[in-house]
């Protein structure tokens, strides 16, 4: 599980960057610095859903090392691989609930 969970934390790393770096690269090099609503709002919810992921993510890694280092005889036992799917499909789908959910109530704001 620990390199499971390894796997996802560099997935979750790399979508979080790749939610922002190209736009910004754009307007680096185009003269128009500008962004439409619409992609204002999916780079919005794309970057509130990873970060979440990342930090439900470490906080699921720390209790695994925790399990690892204190019981590591019943490591296998408290850590099968199907809690370690369910919890990642969790995490997965309270992020991008938390993402959308931020996103939908910031631009119902009037600005």
């Amino acid at each position: 599980p620990m390199y499971f969970l390894l796997s996802h934390l560099a997935f979750v790393d790399f979508s979080f960057t790749s939610s922002v770096t190209p736009n910004t690269l754009v307007n680096f090099l185009c003269e128009v610095k500008s962004i439409t609503f619409y992609a204002c709002a999916v780079q919005v919810c794309c970057f509130i859903t990873f970060v979440v992921c990342e930090q439900y993510l470490l906080s699921i890694m720390a209790y695994d090392r925790y399990v690892a280092i204190c019981n590591p005889l019943l490591y296998v036992i408290l850590m099968p691989r199907k809690l370690c799917n369910q919890i990642i499909a969790s995490m997965y789908i309270y992020g991008f609930t938390v993402g959308l959910v931020q996103t939908v109530a910031t631009f119902h704001l009037s600005f």
